[in-house]
């Protein structure tokens, strides 16, 4: 069975400045950037306890072709992803609030 998964207006932002940053780099590459973390984000709702736990019920999965990690938390009926993080920064920017 699989939850709903949900992006925080944080995530969102990410997300979206990641995609820009990408397709601005390479023609194409920011829709495979967005295949990633739709491959990512299924795999997640299906098997969320499968993911790396980083911080009390935290967890993170990478993406395959990019440096970066969704980062979500587990909850009742829902799958929280908190940030879409690129591991090229800092890891404490990984919980900071921005």
């Amino acid at each position: 069975m699989s939850l709903p998964v949900r992006l925080s207006e944080r995530a969102e932002r990410e997300v979206a400045l990641a995609i820009a940053w990408h397709g601005a780099q390479r023609v194409g590459r920011d829709r495979h950037f967005i295949a990633d973390v739709e491959r990512c984000l299924k795999i997640i709702a299906r098997f969320p306890r499968g993911a790396q736990v980083v911080k009390g019920n935290i967890r993170q999965l990478p993406l395959d072709r990019f440096p970066y990690v969704v980062v979500f938390a587990i909850r009742k009926k829902e799958i929280s992803v908190l940030s879409v993080f690129n591991t090229w920064q800092h890891p404490r920017k990984r919980f900071s609030p921005r």
